[in-house]
């Protein structure tokens, strides 16, 4: 009993662990999904905000905002600037691109009847983004949220008004629009209207006009959560009124005179709090309030900094006093305009990151992709300018700024720009572009990558040696005479200052070419201290400095054995190292493309082709041909020695049938591994062959044969390929008698090849194709001893073959300068072979059947390589070609079946293994004769 219970306990507690472990983890990896989902949703919003309008009992807040707030301990941070108050909208920036802070009769948007701003003020929308968690990365989305709208995250700008708080200026959105009091008790859908103090008769007109507008659209076409409670409806944040409640919403009739006092980027707004005259982050600091200055230390995709979007801008040029954009090190400015900065007087202190491609900056064209742009803007046509005497834009940076266009660009005033350790400054079109202006550009550190143009004025280019600096440049044989570095009067740079080099463009680079880095009015450097940075990619060019005047290059070194040292073909190599510094044409950019490859071991792709295929191929063809013959003569003492030996009569020799016609169809496959740098190959043959002989004095065999072949020849890494077209006869004879035989062959074959070259690296890619002859002979010489155990044949047995392979010279097409033109080849071959065979002949009826099995090793005296000699018709000196080296020594096992009748018809079906060091082969043949 007590084990039964101790077990069922024990299973309880396992099954409930079990249990609790699986909802936990339901539960976990429901919560990214719970957390994706805002309830209510805006839809649901817009029903619940039309059923509070219309029933508010229990729905308004115990305050709003008033205005003016004059509590005692007021906490709504009503901010005025000369009696103005300021309030502000989430907006779209394409609808203020042509305005500007301080625009001269600006009006609110559209008629009064139909058109308003909708606004909050104080410190609503700090107080509300802080709460809610308002990050970088969520607050035009958050804000549009708490603003009652649809997060389409489209609102990209806050724009804030100045306007004297009157009931005929601002007003709530509610029956009783008055903004000196929150009565609730007047607020709701079917409450009447009332005119509040101190508001004409026209502007409540027109406010009850523009409210029932509203109302149609906002509970009809254009939905929208609103409350008529003089709150804004905060969605997907739950359903009980502290949820739903977001901030004090106010309009501003369209018509209505207001003076623009802030212009910001929504995603740069909330690194802006301030106590009114600085950064804070006390209780009662807000963002904005036409403060100008920022300090990002999370995600912002977009700044907008100076006289045209901040009313606050400093024209106080002494330090601690000008305008400040700092990016923190955990700051980043990136996915949208990035930053402009339309004053003069601005410090831009970056630690963090300025990145990535960049739109248009506040709609104006030709801004994108320029990571900082300073306007230094000082004409009136956008407002109050930065006119103070020695006020320039400065930028410090120890992080990262980089952009596919320009990083940095200044298109008017003084401008300072200072790197240092660790600072990185980085364009694909320019590094740093100023224009109009006194500049002065010092490196006392990091890194400079791209041009730098410092445009008109007296500028000044200083490396100052604090630190360890470099610079990058892409240099292009096309340009080389444009300097990296242009419009710096003065110019100095530090010894150790290092000159990284990347190189573009499509001409090849020879020995001596010079690029021009610095053209300035005053240089000051010593190129020998100066160290270099090399392109990786081009191994084979180096750089060193050179001043010439006040002029700065780097001179190319070509190294005048790269090709011979690495390619493997030293002596292809050394026909392109020369060719390098004097070929012309195509070869220039057939060199120029095999620079840019970054491996050398592509020039060997220009070879002929030397990977023994062709060679090997052109034996098989005659080792066929030969084993054809030898099969074929095998054939009659086969049958007269069985005939006489074991058969006792069954199979008559016939006198009149000592002539026979027969047939062979034969196939050859074949693999050779690489070597090396040499490409294997995979092979081909494919023939057959007829033939007549006769028998003389019933033991020598007389006859001749003719044949047709196709080899097929491709390189295991498929850049090349060669059909040979052969044909060939032999005259053969052979002694035998009922122990011994002697066999011979003598062959000549005319071999038609077609070879093709793929060749390609970089943006090279072409077929050169060839078209030539070639022919080989052949003697061989077989001989064999027969033993006759229990009707089993042993036949030990040696072989001697001599053959000689010449192919003709040869030019090719269809590859321009790489064409090449190959000198004739010559090989041989001194085979010997020793083996044994063994046989079983077997009488099936009128049928005798024998099955054999043969083994041979086989040694060549000599071993050509192939080798060729070839020459570029676009140029350069001979060079040769070394194929790789064959092996003596080839082993050779195989299976044969002879089925002969004594209607005269005789078949053989053979199979055989050819083995040696990376190769092997397989060969087989059938074939028929008929004796007559």
């Amino acid at each position: 009993m007590y084990k039964k219970s101790q077990a069922f306990s024990s299973f309880t507690r396992k099954t409930i662990q079990l249990y609790v472990f699986t909802l936990f983890l339901i539960i976990i990896y429901s919560l990214p999904a719970i957390a994706a989902d805002l309830n209510p949703t805006y839809s649901e919003s817009v029903q619940l905000a039309q059923e509070h309008a219309q029933s508010p009992a229990g729905w308004t807040t115990s305050s709003l905002f008033v205005i003016p707030d004059s509590s005692v301990g007021a906490t709504e941070g009503l901010f005025y600037d000369g009696g103005a108050l300021i309030v502000r909208t989430a907006s779209k920036s394409r609808n203020f691109k042509w305005n500007y802070v301080g625009q001269a009769g600006y009006k609110i948007y559209g008629p009064a009847t139909t058109d308003a701003a909708w606004v909050t003020t104080g410190n609503d929308v700090t107080q509300f983004l802080l709460a809610n968690g308002v990050t970088g990365s969520n607050v035009t989305k958050l804000l549009e949220r708490g603003l009652g709208m649809d997060t389409a995250g489209t609102h990209d700008a806050v724009i804030e008004f100045a306007l004297v708080p009157t009931n005929d200026n601002l007003m709530r959105p509610t029956r009783n629009p008055d903004i000196a009091q929150y009565l609730p008790a007047a607020y709701g859908d079917a409450l009447p209207f009332v005119q509040p103090a101190g508001m004409t008769n026209a502007t409540y007109d027109n406010f009850k006009a523009y409210y029932e507008n509203w109302r149609a659209g906002a509970y009809g076409q254009y939905p929208f959560p609103w409350t008529q409670l003089g709150y804004t409806f905060f969605w997907g944040n739950g359903y009980n009124l502290t949820n739903i409640t977001g901030m004090s919403e106010f309009i501003i009739l369209g018509q209505t005179p207001v003076d623009i006092y802030g212009i910001y980027a929504t995603g740069s707004y909330i690194y802006t709090r301030n106590d009114g005259t600085s950064f804070s982050s006390a209780a009662n600091a807000q963002f904005g309030n036409g403060f100008a200055s920022f300090k990002i230390d999370g995600t912002c995709d977009t700044v907008w900094a100076g006289h045209r979007f901040q009313k606050k801008v400093s024209s106080d040029t002494s330090d601690g006093n000008r305008n400040i954009i700092n990016i923190e090190g955990t700051g980043s400015v990136s996915g949208g305009q990035g930053i402009l900065v339309w004053s003069l007087n601005y410090d831009v202190n970056n630690n963090g990151t300025i990145t990535g491609e960049t739109a248009a900056k506040f709609g104006l064209g030709g801004t994108e992709n320029i990571a900082v742009l300073f306007k230094g803007d000082t004409g009136t046509s956008y407002g109050t300018p930065v006119t103070t005497a020695g006020a320039v834009n400065r930028l410090t940076n120890s992080g990262t700024i980089s952009s596919p266009g320009t990083a940095v660009k200044a298109e008017a005033g003084d401008t300072e720009i200072i790197n240092n350790a660790g600072g990185i400054i980085s364009g694909t079109n320019y590094a740093i572009q100023t224009g109009a202006g006194n500049d002065t550009v010092t490196v006392n550190g990091g890194r400079i990558t791209g041009n730098i143009d410092l445009g008109t004025g007296t500028d000044t280019l200083n490396v100052t040696g604090a630190g360890v600096a470099g610079f990058s440049f892409t240099l292009n044989k096309d340009t080389s005479a444009a300097a990296r570095v242009v419009n710096a009067e003065t110019v100095t740079i530090a010894d150790n200052t290092n000159l990284a080099v990347t190189m573009a463009g499509t001409n090849i680079i020879r020995n001596n070419d010079r690029f021009l880095i610095v053209d300035a009015g005053t240089l000051t450097v010593t190129p020998g201290n100066l160290t270099v940075e090399n392109d990786s990619s081009l191994p084979m060019i180096s750089f060193s400095a050179v001043k010439d005047g006040n002029k700065l290059y780097l001179a190319a070194v070509r190294d005048a054995a790269y090709y011979s040292a690495n390619s493997g073909n030293s002596s292809l190599g050394n026909v392109l190292d020369n060719l390098a510094n004097t070929a012309s044409g195509d070869m220039t950019t057939v060199i120029a493309e095999l620079d840019r490859s970054g491996n050398a071991a592509n020039a060997r792709k220009l070879e002929p082709i030397v990977n023994h295929g062709v060679v090997q191929a052109s034996y098989a063809s005659a080792h066929q041909f030969n084993q054809t013959v030898i099969n074929r003569i095998e054939q009659a003492p086969a049958l007269i020695n069985t005939q006489l030996n074991i058969m006792n009569g069954l199979f008559a020799v016939d006198d009149s049938a000592k002539t026979g016609a027969w047939t062979q169809a034969f196939g050859t496959v074949m693999h050779q591994d690489g070597q090396g740098s040499t490409s294997g190959y995979n092979a081909t043959v494919d023939g057959v062959a007829v033939g007549l002989d006769r028998l003389f004095y019933e033991n020598v065999l007389i006859g001749f044969c003719f044949g047709y072949a196709y080899n097929k020849i491709k390189s295991v890494d498929l850049s090349t390929d060669t059909g040979i077209d052969s044909s060939q006869a032999n005259i053969y004879g052979s002694f035998f008698a009922e122990k011994y035989y002697l066999n011979t062959v003598l062959s000549f074959a005319y071999n038609r090849y077609k070879s093709s070259r793929h060749i390609y690296f970089g943006s090279i890619d072409r077929t050169a194709r060839g078209n030539y002859d070639g022919n080989q002979y052949s003697v061989y010489l077989e001989g064999g001893y027969n033993f006759q155990h229990k009707g089993i044949k042993i036949t030990p047995l040696a072989s001697l073959q001599y053959m000689q392979l010449h192919l003709n010279g040869y030019g090719e097409s269809g590859a321009d300068d790489l064409n090449l033109s190959v000198d004739n080849q010559r090989y041989k071959v001194m085979q010997s072979g020793l083996g044994a065979k063994i046989a079983y002949p077997l009488q099936k009826k009128e049928f005798l059947f024998v099955p054999e099995l043969h083994a041979r090793w086989m040694y060549d005296f000599i071993g050509d390589r192939q080798q060729t000699t070839s020459q570029f018709t676009g140029g350069g000196a001979s060079f040769t070609t070394n194929g790789l080296e064959p092996p003596k020594s080839s082993y050779n096992v195989g299976v044969k079946l002879n089925i002969m009748t004594d209607y005269g018809i005789t078949v053989s079906l053979n199979y055989d293994l050819e083995m040696k060091q990376d190769f092997h082969s397989h060969n087989g043949y059938i074939n028929v004769r008929y004796e007559f």
